[in-house]
């Protein structure tokens, strides 16, 4: 399977949005047949990309700092390629932000095989 390598350049991009975020989680559904995410931040963020048919909600993790929380920070004009559960049962994928510090821009490239 081509980019099951982690090699983005295997992925195709076939669609794009932006999210405008700030003190609470705001969601984006992804596009059928997304296999992955390329992402840029305007501003120090958290971002949580859900499971096939969950609500994602992003939150800052809590003070325990535990490897279990799926949320996960993004940098000032970061760029961040991730993959994304593919759903087998049709179920879309729902990706969620909320600032650090101060509200911003999240730039999401769709990509698949």
């Amino acid at each position: 399977m081509p980019g099951s390598h982690g090699n983005e350049n295997l992925y195709t991009p076939f669609a794009a949005a932006y999210i405008t975020y700030a003190g609470t989680s705001e969601v984006v559904t992804l596009p059928v047949g997304t296999v992955a995410v390329s992402l840029y931040a305007s501003s120090r963020c958290w971002v949580m990309i859900g499971h096939a048919g969950e609500t994602a909600i992003a939150a800052a993790p809590s003070g325990e700092k535990v490897w279990t929380q799926r949320t996960f920070p993004m940098e000032i004009d970061g760029r961040l390629p991730v993959p994304v559960d593919v759903s087998t049962d049709g179920s879309l994928v729902q990706l969620a932000v909320i600032q650090d510090s101060a509200g911003g821009t999240l730039s999401i490239i769709a990509m698949k095989e």
